[in-house]
């Protein structure tokens, strides 16, 4: 579902900006956020309100009579945070937690092109449920045939010695976020199918797809 950003108060730019983030990011199928700018006398402050998360950088979060939605409040320092990749940021990481972004490189090659990456692990997890997953970028300048890129998904390591190790996954060399979909999806697809007797936990790899079992 999209975020639904309340006009309260910023600078036109600001809005403009946060009304684009809110409709790329979007959020999990079962929820609903707002959003509002506040002007405050030491600066302008995103708020947020939504179901309950744990803390995230920058944000600081109470609930409302003990009740959804739960209020966020970040503080936007002047100008430095007002572009769309920015504001896509730092929402991504309150609502979508606990799936965790690094910080992406392909930031230096063009903000759309990253963002649209993103947006590929987004939309193909929206509907499913939340999980501790990390999910990384990599980037590489081919000097005559243009940059390629590769992305990473991996589930939050398990110190119980009797479960099966985090699956993770890593994509071939792609050169669209297009491309990235078709692989991430197949790889879903590899996930949901049980194992077969003996088999033991999967871990998918990119680079063709190898499969291994077991750590």
């Amino acid at each position: 579902m999209p975020l639904t950003v309340l006009r309260h108060g910023g600078p036109q730019e600001l809005i403009d900006s946060l009304e684009s983030a809110a409709r790329e990011l979007a959020c999990r199928a079962n929820e609903e956020w707002t959003l509002t700018l506040e002007e405050r006398p030491r600066g302008l402050s995103l708020v947020a309100a939504g179901p309950a998360r744990s803390p995230c950088a920058g944000w600081q979060g109470d609930a409302t009579e003990g009740h959804e939605p739960w209020r966020y409040r970040r503080a936007l320092e002047p100008a430095s945070e007002w572009g769309v990749s920015a504001l896509f940021a730092v929402l991504r990481d309150l609502v979508w937690h606990p799936l965790e972004f690094a910080p992406n490189p392909l930031q230096r090659f063009d903000g759309d092109v990253a963002r649209a990456f993103e947006r590929v692990v987004l939309d193909l997890l929206r509907e499913r449920p939340a999980e501790p997953l990390a999910v990384r970028f990599g980037a590489w300048d081919g000097e005559e045939d243009g940059p390629r890129y590769v992305c990473k998904v991996e589930g939050v390591p398990t110190t119980q010695a009797d479960q099966p190790p985090a699956w993770r996954w890593w994509s071939p060399m792609v050169r669209s976020a297009a491309e990235l979909s078709g692989h991430l999806q197949e790889a879903l697809r590899n996930r949901d199918r049980a194992p077969a007797a003996g088999e033991g936990e999967r871990q998918f790899w990119g680079w063709g797809g190898a499969r291994q079992a077991g750590a």
